[in-house]
């Protein structure tokens, strides 16, 4: 993805973590905006270093949009 990023333009953020990229991406949304959040699927664990720790992206959805909300922040 990187790769083809590079190509089409120098304007991206690589963010590690996969709730802050998360997050990043809910923050910065416009209202006409789509999110494609790639990559687990159904899964609902994250593998670091060979290790599956429980993780659910719904869940971490969910609880951003919602910690949004409690803050009065504009969701789009």
């Amino acid at each position: 993805m990187k790769f083809g990023l590079k190509t089409a333009t120098n304007q991206y953020s690589i963010i590690l973590n996969r709730t802050e990229a998360i997050r990043f991406a809910i923050n910065m949304a416009n209202e006409d905006d789509i999110i494609v959040i790639p990559g687990l699927g159904n899964d609902l664990y994250i593998e670091k270093d060979h290790v599956k720790h429980p993780y659910n992206e719904r869940t971490v959805i969910h609880d951003i949009i919602e910690e949004k909300l409690q803050n009065k922040d504009k969701i789009f």
